[in-house]
């Protein structure tokens, strides 16, 4: 037998002849040698075994790919070099030439192919090593990397059979649209084939019942249990014959294995889900959440968001806020009327308790009070604060307007008086002087003629100069006074001017009023004599103030122009009257404004805008009062705004018809809430009846009740009558049959009850409706967690089951013994030999 030196000089000699067999053997009998000389190796760590199987699974499956590849090489004569260099070129993107360097560099290298295959014995070596140390990791490990290998592939193998069956549909519905024979056959095997390729792509494990949605939205689906049970079992066993095709195991019981394993494995999640529900005592509520989802099932995705988006402090039931947001389906309508009638209804009715306090505030702050005497008195109040606050300014206004007529005027004719009174006194002491003049001239011709003095009619002629003078100083003094009396009559009035006043000038109003009125004299008869006999009314009026009209008196006729309508036409119509003062108002208003404004009152027009808010609050409030007391329905139209004639014939005015305009404050928010709310309520109890014969209605809403009346039957899960049925037909267990149905029974009606009064809840309110919906059965959230997992990743659970109830992988016949060999050579020094770091041969150093 070679020593170890001996082995290792040989090894370099083969080597160095080529002998790539020979080289094989002998490194293999330096290990098993080196292993005699050498101490027991501990066992390798589990997490290595592990990952060793990993390896081994996916080098298995690569194995099987290469062999397969191999086998295709072998037919169409190709080396491995060249199916390398095909690679580099169509899958690595090197250029032709990059790829013909490759696989000529590859094929000049002597022994790839066997280099290769030797570095995978040696690890199949170690493998069997690690495997038999650790057999329960390594084989985990194994199964692991097998799965980890396939599932990508089987994933996208039905990914792709599921691609082409829709493109087939698509195919076959174009031509069943053109009307070609055949069409919707082969629209059906496209859809066919697409099922088939979502099962093969998961295994079987992603094949469920159909959602509303998806029947909806006629999606390919298996409307049958017994068609989803097909489903599961051919993609199973397609999952699994591929899976055993790619690591080279046992093709029927793989098969067999993925064809059974969806089908136990719903059976069990099922099964499973239910005992948890029940120990958990969730069956009455995961029931009610059913029903919910089921009464909302025809737009889901929208009533959803709106009720986990819903108000806190909403006050109505979840009908009711799904009908103001237009989202009220026929089926929870029914079944809010059903639980109502309910002996579980309590909430229901308590909600319409609150409804109806909520409603009955909202009335009363329509109204304006408590009742109608009290409404009544409250619009009073608020005229009498409307006159208190435009009273004074009026008033301020109109005095303004009448200073002119009281102040300016007086003044101004007391100042022409005083003047023509100061004239007459110039005047007089003009002739008083004069005369004293005349008569000093008399009194110096007494002196002068020579004639005896007498005095005593001289002293009479010096006492009438001295009279005169006196007379005439006198009246000079008064006509100063009157002079300055005059000026300062004449300075208040033209201070009074000054600060914009002055008399109301009724002319111009007059002179417009008259010509208006000869326009309209053979047009509008009516109105030439409303027009003429209004200007002789203002015209009066200021003859009997002396010829300027007072401002209070222009007011009264401005204000009382209905009055003048009535006495000058005679009675009419209440309409026609109102037409003809409007008329009447329209062309004298203006104009009177503008002449009070001219005459001083510059807040007019800001009393009149003040005093016009006021009464319009008042009128609104009294336009409130009577909404409030119309029907229900005649309510919620005008607030629809599908009624503004009512509003237009209230105010009497057809400008004023938008209802958002004419309700004030904190009115109209109340009065849409309120209108909501009862169109809400009118909606539940006919929603989707709108367009329907009184005979469709009643057909409608029997076929929504009998829809939701069998959503609420009592009823079990098939798998808990199952166990009920089994344990029935035990000897000695449930009392037989009979009393196994009799259990059913009860039980089913408490599931009922249950579900009832936790569906009650979410029917009452918008916030416990998002809470029930966001409920799922244990079955459901098992079913969740499947269907969320990547379609690999549920092949992967399903191949990782298949794979592991086909047992362990069968270890791999040791090497035969290697026969003594001396090798010419074997001086050779042995530092050229590369070796691994487990002691493998892996090539001559270079």
């Amino acid at each position: 037998m070679p020593t170890l030196r001996q082995l290792e000089q040989a090894l370099i000699k083969a080597d160095a002849a080529g002998d790539d067999a020979a080289a094989r053997q002998i490194a293999a009998e330096i290990k098993r040698v080196r292993a005699q000389g050498a101490k027991p190796k501990a066992p390798p760590s589990r997490a290595r075994a592990i990952g060793e199987g990993i390896v081994s699974g996916f080098e298995n499956v690569s194995n099987t790919i290469a062999g397969i590849a191999g086998d295709i090489a072998d037919k169409f004569d190709v080396t491995p070099a060249q199916a390398v260099g095909w690679a580099a070129e169509n899958l690595s993107g090197y250029s032709p030439a990059e790829a013909k360097r490759i696989a000529k560099n590859l094929s000049g290298l002597p022994g790839f192919g066997d280099i290769v295959r030797a570095g995978g014995a040696a690890r199949q070596e170690r493998f069997a090593e690690t495997r038999a140390a650790r057999p329960n990791a390594f084989l985990a490990g194994r199964i692991a990397g097998e799965v980890a290998g396939t599932a990508p592939i089987i994933s996208a193998a039905g990914a792709g059979l599921a691609s082409q069956g829709a493109l087939l549909a698509r195919g076959g519905g174009q031509l069943a649209a053109r009307g070609v024979t055949g069409g919707r056959a082969v629209q059906q095997v496209g859809r066919t084939t697409q099922m088939a390729g979502r099962a093969v792509q998961t295994g079987g494990m992603g094949v469920r019942a159909p959602s509303r949605t998806a029947v909806a939205g006629k999606a390919p689906i298996a409307a049958t249990r017994k068609g989803r049970i097909g489903l599961r079992v051919g993609g199973g066993a397609a999952a699994g014959t591929a899976a055993a095709i790619l690591t080279d195991q046992e093709l029927t019981d793989a098969a067999l294995g993925g064809a059974i394993i969806p089908v136990v494995g719903t059976i069990a999640r099922r099964g499973a889900g239910f005992v948890y529900d029940t120990l958990r005592g969730r069956l009455g509520e995961v029931r009610a959440a059913e029903v919910m989802r089921n009464l909302i099932s025809s737009n889901p995705t929208a009533i959803t968001d709106a009720l986990r988006d819903a108000p806190v402090d909403a006050r109505t039931n979840t009908a009711e806020f799904l009908a103001s947001q237009g989202l009220l389906t026929p089926e929870l309508a029914a079944a809010t009327r059903i639980a109502t009638a309910s002996a579980e209804g309590a909430p229901l009715e308590q909600i319409a308790r609150a409804r109806a306090a909520g409603q009955n505030e909202m009335r009363t702050a329509l109204r304006g009070g408590a009742t109608g005497t009290e409404a009544m008195q409250n619009i009073g109040a608020m005229r009498q604060q409307v006159a208190e606050a435009t009273d004074p300014m009026r008033e301020e206004a109109l005095r303004l307007a009448d200073v002119g007529r009281t102040q300016i005027i007086p003044a101004e004719q007391q100042a022409a008086g005083l003047r023509t009174a100061a004239a007459d006194e110039v005047d007089r002491a003009r002739r008083f002087l004069l005369a004293s003049d005349e008569e000093m001239t008399r009194l110096g011709q007494m002196d002068d003629l020579g004639d005896p003095l007498d005095m005593a009619a001289i002293n009479r002629q010096r006492g009438i100069v001295g009279g005169l003078e006196e007379r005439g100083g006198q009246a000079a003094q008064r006509s100063l006074g009157l002079g300055a009396a005059a000026r300062s009559a004449e300075e208040v009035a033209a201070n009074l001017r000054a600060q914009g006043l002055q008399p109301l000038d009724v002319g111009t109003v007059v002179g417009d009023l008259r010509r208006k009125a000869a326009e309209a004299e053979f047009v509008n008869p009516p109105r030439f004599r409303l027009l003429n006999e209004f200007a002789n009314n203002l015209e009066r009026r200021a003859a009997t103030q002396g010829g300027v009209i007072d401002a209070t008196g222009l007011y009264e006729l401005r204000k009382n122009m209905a009055g003048t309508v009535a006495d000058l036409l005679g009675p009419m119509d209440p309409s026609a009257l109102r037409r003809r003062t409007a008329e009447l108002v329209g062309d004298t208003k203006p104009l009177i404004d503008d002449a009070i404004e001219a005459a001083g009152g510059a807040n007019w027009r800001q009393y009149l805008n003040t005093f016009a808010a006021g009464m319009q609050n008042v009128e609104r409030q009294q336009f409130a009062r009577v909404l409030e007391k119309l029907p229900e329905a005649r309510f919620e139209k005008i607030m629809r705004g599908d009624d503004e004639d009512y509003v237009a014939k209230f105010f009497d005015d057809p400008g004023r018809y938008d209802i958002n305009v004419e309700l004030f404050g904190s009115q109209l928010p109340t009065a849409q809430r309120l209108a909501g709310e009862l169109r809400a309520q009118r909606s539940v109890a006919a929603t989707g009846q709108e367009a329907l014969s009184p005979s469709q209605k009643l057909g409608f809403r029997a076929g929504a009740q009998s829809r939701v009346e069998e959503a609420l039957t009592p009823g079990l899960t098939g798998f808990a009558r199952g166990v009920l049925n089994v344990t029935g037909r035990l000897p000695g267990v449930s009392g037989g049959g009979v009393a196994a149905e009799q259990t059913a029974r009860e039980i089913s009606q408490q599931v009922a009850q249950n579900a009832m009064r936790r569906l009650v809840p979410g029917l009452a309110s918008p916030q416990a409706a998002s809470n029930l919906l966001a409920v799922r059965s244990a079955n459901n959230r098992m079913a969740e967690f499947v269907n969320s997992l990547a379609p690999s990743v549920r092949a992967a659970l399903g191949q990782a089951l298949v794979q592991g109830q086909m047992g362990a992988v069968q270890p791999v016949p040791a090497a035969p013994a290697l026969p003594e060999v001396d090798l010419p050579g074997a001086d050779m020094p042995f530092s050229n030999i590369n070796y691994d770091e487990f002691g493998n041969y892996i090539g001559p150093r270079r």
